[in-house]
């Protein structure tokens, strides 16, 4: 699955998604609008056509999703 297509399919399932680098900064210009609302899906295909990575922003907006980002595995 390409990365635009998880993109869509999370949208669809009311998870607000935004497209990232490599170095896991946001690629849009501010990414504090996606935290009180979905990204439509035409937004989507044109935002993570060139994405390299995909973000789930926590939260009210993704049903209170709530997760931990562990980058050091000894911490775990």
């Amino acid at each position: 699955m390409i990365l635009v297509d998880a993109a869509i399919t999370l949208l669809n399932n009311r998870f607000s998604v935004i497209p990232c680098g490599p170095d896991k900064k946001c690629s849009l210009n501010s990414w504090k609008p996606f935290q009180s609302e979905l990204m439509t899906v035409a937004a989507a295909r044109k935002c993570f056509a060139n994405a390299e990575r995909l973000a789930i922003i926590g939260g009210a907006v993704s049903g209170n999703l709530e997760c931990l980002d562990l980058d050091d595995p000894e911490t775990y």
